[in-house]
């Protein structure tokens, strides 16, 4: 099987290109979902967070509220440090467990995407074959963060956090560039996906 290594900056529209990828035929592996899975309540990654960050970032339904913890970690780079000491081994393992599983189950002709916001900064690049970078302008991932409930001062926050896109670019193997239309970007991913899927036949 072919594995695919697919990120971007907050907003960029990665997750959008997943979704695509994945109705095209492709598999996907979810970081964020995996990150969910891993910090359910009860789990020990669960209980070392809310030790270290205390019960007020947990929700009525006793999970963890993603946008309360967001709001401290992408406020304060050593607190982030510490999310990402506590959840990250955890993640990248149980990612790699699942693609081990994968080349043992799926034929030459299959394609796995691994999407994952910090896949290069968790060297999970190691474990893919190509790296796609999705990569739009700042100030269209304040617009899409606004529409999302985020404030302009949380947005800048959050795409500051991150690596700068120059620095993905580094690793990109292919680049999607995410500042127009869906109907645009719907045929970006098509094209990109015919052609990996006829480089792996």
């Amino acid at each position: 099987m072919k594995t695919i290594g697919l990120t971007g900056g907050i907003a960029s529209g990665k997750s959008t290109v997943a979704k695509i990828f994945k109705e095209k035929g492709a598999l996907v592996i979810d970081a964020d979902e995996v990150a969910r899975e891993v910090t359910r309540a009860g789990s020990g990654v669960f209980n070392s967070i809310v030790r270290h960050f205390g019960e007020e970032i947990l929700g009525e339904d006793g999970a963890i509220d993603r946008r309360t913890l967001g709001k401290i970690v992408f406020s304060d780079p050593d607190e982030l440090k510490v999310l990402n000491r506590l959840t990250h081994g955890p993640i990248i393992a149980k990612i790699k467990n699942r693609l081990r599983k994968l080349r043992g189950e799926l034929g030459p002709e299959h394609i796995v995407v691994v999407e994952a916001p910090l896949l290069i900064e968790t060297g999970l690049t190691s474990t893919v074959e190509l790296v796609i970078v999705v990569v739009a302008d700042e100030g269209k991932q304040v617009e899409r963060l606004k529409t999302q409930g985020f404030s302009i001062d949380e947005a800048l926050a959050r795409i500051r956090a991150q690596m700068i896109d120059e620095d993905r670019l580094e690793f990109a193997d292919h680049i999607i560039e995410n500042n127009g239309s869906l109907d645009g970007l719907e045929a970006k991913v098509q094209s990109l996906f015919e052609k990996l899927a006829a480089d792996n036949r």
